[in-house]
């Protein structure tokens, strides 16, 4: 069968199911079963599929049919540049979240903090903002924590993968709550979602882990508690914060951090639709 073919009759089942990016998920399935890019898929003297492969497509068809998000069902997934190990014990990488990569990296280069900033990645789920990062700047010291055991195994198999596991102290607990030493960025991705949206999110989202989008009644539970946690940790010295949230959420939160730290800065980044996406808070500066 050509590949061709391959990829019209995944993609045709796909559209049948009212999935929205039935084009991008069908060369996805494809790449993932022949171990290919997608530049390979399209040459012209691509070889044809084998029984076996078209076998293992359709077993995955039948997973995805039932809802189940495509990362979940291919147990890998691509974040920023690299692909992950990915279970329903954590989120599943958006490219919003690449925004706070890309600032952090840029951030430890600038050379503000010196030749080896130390760096905490703050629910750190499957690991994705704290290998490309390191990856970016090898001189970090990096701190991974997160509050799910579950989702730090799974982070741990990814820095074990890119041979990252011995550069990233992974640390069990709430928010800041482990670490041990002062940190100069902290960059997270928290639950920002009411407790009472979770219900009407689409089905999909409603696979993910519920502890890594229930952000309490307002959804800001946990920027209050990682606010009160930055004076302790800080303990008066300086400091960025990177923290994605949801555009209307941005105003509370500046209040929250003026009302720990008297002398602070503000900085919003917009995501690629022009949204308010992240917060950079500059604590001393």
């Amino acid at each position: 069968v050509s590949i061709r073919d391959s990829l019209s009759f995944a993609q045709k089942i796909l559209s049948s199911a009212n999935i929205s990016e039935a084009v991008i998920e069908a060369e996805l399935i494809w790449m993932h079963v022949l171990n290919v890019s997608r530049h390979d898929l399209y040459l012209d003297n691509f070889p044809n599929v084998t029984d076996l492969n078209v076998k293992r497509v359709h077993e995955i068809l039948s997973e995805r049919l039932t809802g189940k998000p495509l990362a979940y069902v291919l147990g890998l997934w691509k974040a920023y540049d690299v692909d992950l190990i990915i279970s329903p014990d954590v989120l599943i990488p958006r490219p919003e979240s690449e925004i706070l990569i890309e600032r952090g990296i840029e951030i430890c280069r600038s050379g503000v903090f010196g030749k080896s900033p130390v760096v905490v990645d703050v629910g750190t789920g499957c690991g994705s903002i704290a290998i490309n990062l390191i990856r970016n700047v090898p001189n970090i010291q990096l701190f991974a924590t997160d509050n799910s055991k579950r989702a730090l195994e799974i982070a741990q198999q990814n820095f074990k993968r890119f041979g990252l596991y011995e550069r990233i102290t992974s640390l069990y607990g709430d928010l800041l709550e482990p670490i041990f030493i002062l940190p100069d960025l902290v960059i997270a991705n928290l639950p920002y979602i009411p407790s009472r949206n979770i219900d009407w999110l689409q089905e999909e989202v409603r696979w993910e882990p519920r502890k890594a989008l229930d952000g309490g009644n307002d959804g800001l539970a946990y920027f209050r508690k990682i606010a009160v946690q930055s004076k302790s940790k800080l303990n008066n010295c300086r400091g960025v914060f990177l923290l994605e949230m949801d555009p209307p959420q941005i105003e509370d939160v500046v209040s929250m951090f003026r009302a720990e730290h008297p002398k602070v800065k503000f900085d919003v980044i917009r995501d690629l639709r022009g949204l308010d996406r992240v917060l950079e808070i500059r604590i001393g500066m």
